[in-house]
């Protein structure tokens, strides 16, 4: 199994205008830099390990688009290898110019629409107990 260190995974941590706490990972791999989030909820604990762990899988594994939290930006190419980390935190450190607002819609990030997903059981239940209520009276009214 490849570490972070075999993917040469970069990761920046910073704070928004408005003091949410993120954790940014990131690859450079053919002048394509992409990247991966980790938001802090109001009142959760901020920890460098959580933000990593959850930022790394986010930019290895995306779990479904429709969630987001990955992004990919074209940088221009460079010789110098070197360099690598310095254009990642160059690009990367204007995000905290942001506000988590502005971080969730650059990310695309949204959590799944539980109230469709209660309503849409609640409507297949509906059904089911209408069959079911629609074969009682015809055994019952005969």
């Amino acid at each position: 199994m490849k570490t972070e260190t075999d993917l040469n995974v970069m990761f920046f941590h910073g704070k928004t205008i408005d003091g949410a706490r993120f954790t940014i990972s990131g690859m450079l791999d053919n002048n394509v830099l992409s990247l991966g989030i980790a938001i802090c909820a109001h009142g959760e604990q901020f920890t460098k390990e959580k933000g990593r762990n959850i930022s790394m899988g986010r930019l290895l594994n995306q779990r479904h688009p429709e969630f987001g939290g990955r992004i990919e930006h074209p940088i221009p190419p460079s010789e110098d290898k070197s360099k690598d980390f310095t254009r990642f935190t160059d690009e990367v450190s204007r995000l905290n110019n942001y506000t988590k607002k502005q971080l969730i819609k650059e990310f695309c990030l949204r959590k799944p629409d539980l109230k469709s997903e209660y309503e849409q059981k609640r409507a297949s239940l509906l059904r089911e107990f209408a069959i079911k209520l629609k074969e009682l009276s015809e055994m019952y009214c005969v």
